[in-house]
């Protein structure tokens, strides 16, 4: 019994220490995205993939004034430093029959196809440390 109450201790200890080390592989990157000048409103979904092959996205969904917070997972905040190939996306909402539809607030935003999805032609330099990448997404212009 002593034994199990000195590793509860350690525990005890340990997992508060650790707790708080959240910050993925060595880069946070956070920002604000803008469309037509303005912060985008809540729900535009930011995707980094480092140009690493192999190596997993981080994703980032905006708030009501237009910041994101890049993400590993749901416990881990960060991502990879390097280059990353940057995309966006729209979350869709529920109703109550659990059919999609796409909140009022987004359907102003037009996502070029140029900056979504994997081939996104936007890449950002995310430096090793805490990083704050402000993203204005830009409409296609016609050729």
């Amino acid at each position: 019994m002593g034994s199990i109450a000195r590793n509860a201790a350690v525990i005890a200890v340990l997992v508060p220490a650790f707790a708080g080390c959240s910050r993925g592989v060595g880069a946070t990157a956070s920002g604000t995205v803008t469309y037509g000048g303005k912060p985008v409103p809540a729900g535009v979904i930011v995707r980094f993939q480092p140009q690493v092959p192999g190596s997993s996205s981080s994703l980032g969904v905006t708030d009501a004034r237009g910041r994101y917070d890049l993400r590993f997972n749901a416990n881990v905040r960060g991502v990879l430093p390097g280059n990353s190939v940057v995309s966006f996306a729209l979350r869709e909402s529920y109703g109550e029959s659990g059919v999609p539809f796409l909140p009022e607030e987004l359907r102003a935003i037009r996502i070029p196809a140029s900056a979504s999805g994997h081939n996104s032609g936007l890449v950002k330099m995310v430096q090793a440390g805490d990083n704050v990448i402000d993203i204005e997404i830009t409409e296609a212009r016609g050729r």
